[in-house]
């Protein structure tokens, strides 16, 4: 199989179907159907509880509501924050919005599960925050696989030798004697206790972890966004493994019960924040809408110098953020018979020195989203003429706040209202600017 080919279609990276397709067909015998022989193309939005074909999660949905009750089992569009409480579960499958990285710690924090199925996925930030860098390439040199295909790599329930000296394994794989993956990536970090791993010619990969945040909370992240598709559900280790998750992440340590676990996938909405954010985040929040109003641009095909600046603004406004210090960080830990504490310390930063670097950036991208825009050969006031009244007064008001504050910062810095405010206002200008460009650039018949 050639590099950047896969059983399933994902957006980032493109992959093609055919080759998977004729490994599986050559081996005769799970009946697969004839449009994806043919090398069809899809997206992991395909990924969803309410897709019932091969691809689909509609099976995964029953096998955890026979686990755990159909009430308490609920697939979702929306992550509602305000709504989900510490003792609720979420699994998310293969994200592809920008996952709300604060309210998803404080959540576990609070004694939340969550359980994250991804390869290529957007989870990378979130994992990264607990150590979890996933490889870049799918594993494909395993020792054991299935249907011919070296990407269908079998793994192996992890074991650790236990103080009398027997080997043990995790509840969750207890009765499990091996699962089939599905062109899945490795996994490695420093402090969790492995799940499932995989033989390679190179040694032991990590296909599945997990790990207790702050004595309360419990995370398993899994390299394999596929794993418990309706059709790798025909494995009996992948069913068994996938009911036993579901019981891990909704049981408690006391008698006290569980809440509701929550199923979702792929462009799913994000809304509210669990528990009380802290200073910095409101400004995350402005950043990762304009994360994806960086998609929306990039998926309509308006012109690549727009998508261009909006992601330099991003990357600058992110490290604004990170040097302001406004993320929160949690400790991880392992489950009690190999528990390990780990703390971090931050050093003070001069935040109004930071402040400035990051006002002039968001000047420097409002600048160069009007020159794009309004005409190359202008320069910025006269392209501000150019827009309509009320843009032009925002515009102006904008230009005139980063003059001001950049000759009179505060000497403690912005505060992240200030911050916030200043984003969003920039994001909706540079939205008006691309629409008054598509208007523009539209035929007219």
């Amino acid at each position: 199989m050639g590099k950047g080919q896969s059983l399933r279609g994902v957006t980032r990276p493109r992959r093609h179907w055919t080759q998977a397709w004729a490994s599986f067909l050559l081996a005769g015998s799970l009946g697969l159907p004839q449009s994806l022989a043919q090398g069809e193309e899809r997206t992991n939005s395909d990924l969803t509880a309410r897709n019932s074909g091969w691809d689909g999660y509609s099976e995964a949905l029953e096998v955890i509501r026979q686990e755990l009750g159909t009430h308490r089992v609920e697939p979702r569009a929306v992550l509602d924050f305000d709504a989900l409480r510490p003792e609720d579960a979420v699994i998310i499958t293969h994200p592809e919005v920008h996952l709300d990285d604060d309210s998803l710690m404080r959540f576990l924090s609070e004694g939340g599960r969550l359980l994250i199925l991804d390869d290529f996925g957007t989870s990378g930030p979130l994992l990264s925050r607990f150590q979890i860098q996933r490889e870049p390439n799918h594993i494909r040199d395993a020792r054991r696989y299935v249907a011919r295909n070296p990407a269908l790599a079998v793994a192996s329930p992890a074991t650790r030798p236990s103080d009398d000296g027997t080997w043990i394994r995790h509840p969750t794989t207890e009765g499990v004697r091996e699962v089939i993956t599905n062109h899945a990536v490795a996994l490695s970090y420093p402090e969790l206790t492995p799940l499932l791993e995989v033989e390679t010619t190179q040694g032991k990969k990590t296909l599945a972890a997990t790990g207790v945040i702050e004595g309360k909370g419990r995370l398993v992240a899994i390299g394999d966004s596929s794993l418990f598709i309706n059709l790798m559900l025909r494995y009996p280790g992948n069913r068994r493994f996938l009911a036993q998750l579901a019981r891990y992440l909704v049981e408690r340590d006391t008698d006290a019960q569980g809440g509701k676990l929550y199923l979702l996938s792929g462009h799913f909405e994000q809304k509210g924040t669990f528990g009380q954010s802290r200073p910095g985040e409101e400004l995350a929040q402005r950043l990762r809408h304009l994360r994806e109003e960086l998609q929306r641009i990039r998926q309509e095909g308006l012109p690549g110098q727009m998508a261009t600046f909006l992601a330099a603004l991003l990357a600058l406004g992110l490290v604004g953020l990170e040097l302001r210090g406004a993320r929160p960080d949690a400790r991880v830990r392992t489950p009690s018979f190999v528990q390990s504490d780990s703390t971090r310390t931050s050093e003070p930063r001069d935040r109004a020195h930071e402040d400035a670097l990051l006002l002039a950036e968001l000047r420097s991208a409002l600048e160069l989203g009007l020159v794009s825009e309004m005409g190359r050969n202008m320069q910025p006031e006269a392209a501000l003429e150019e827009l309509s009244p009320e843009l032009r007064e925002t515009g102006k008001r904008l230009f005139s706040e980063f003059l001001g504050l950049t000759s009179n910062r505060p000497p403690n810095g912005l505060t992240p209202t200030e911050l916030s405010r200043l984003s969003s206002e920039v994001l909706t200008l540079i939205q008006h600017l691309s629409r008054s460009s598509t208007r523009r650039s539209s035929p007219h018949g």
